[in-house]
C-alpha cells in the first residue's frame, strides 16, 4: 500500500506542473508528464477534448516566454474517493510576470478545478482520465505611497 494518499499523491503531482514551469526546466517538466500521466491518458479541458501532447503544451506555455517569473499554487478543496480512484480539487494558480505595472508586480489568478482517475499499481500512480477546468483573471494592482 502506498504511503501517500490519493489526495496527496495528486496535489503533489499536479502542483509540479506548474510549480516547474521555465525554458530551464522543460526536461524535467517532460519527465514529471511522463511519471504522471498513463501514455493513454484521456484528457478533458476547457471542455475540449485533447491528447496528453496537447496538455502538455497548453500547460508548458502558461510560463513560455520568459514573462512569468514564478508560478505558485494554493489549493482550495479536494476530496478522494480510493475505491474508485476519483481525485477532485480546487486551486488557485498565481503567476508573478517578469514585468512590473506601476511599481507594483504584475500578477494573474487561474482559478481551476481538476477531477481525475488515478490507476494504482502498488505505489505506482497515474493519471489516465482528467477534466481540467480554468479561468484566469488579472490581480488588482495595488499602488503603494498613494
Amino acid at each position: 500500500m502506498s504511503s501517500s494518499t490519493l489526495a496527496e499523491w495528486a496535489q503533489s503531482q499536479i502542483t509540479k506542473l506548474f510549480e516547474t514551469q521555465s525554458e530551464d526546466n522543460t526536461g524535467v517538466q517532460e519527465a514529471h508528464f511522463t511519471t504522471t500521466f498513463s501514455p493513454t491518458a484521456h484528457i478533458t479541458m476547457n471542455h475540449e477534448s485533447i491528447s496528453l501532447a496537447d496538455f502538455q503544451k497548453r500547460i508548458s506555455e502558461l510560463g513560455a516566454h520568459g514573462l512569468v517569473k514564478s508560478g505558485s499554487v494554493e489549493w482550495k478543496n479536494v476530496l478522494e474517493d480510493r475505491e474508485t480512484g476519483i481525485f477532485a480539487g480546487f486551486f488557485v494558480l498565481t503567476r508573478s510576470m517578469a514585468f512590473k505595472i506601476r511599481a507594483g508586480p504584475a500578477q494573474n489568478h487561474t482559478f481551476v478545478t481538476v477531477s481525475a482517475r488515478i490507476e494504482q499499481d502498488g505505489d505506482k500512480k497515474r493519471i489516465v482520465d482528467l477534466v481540467y477546468t480554468s479561468a484566469t483573471k488579472a490581480a488588482p494592482v495595488h499602488i503603494h505611497g498613494v
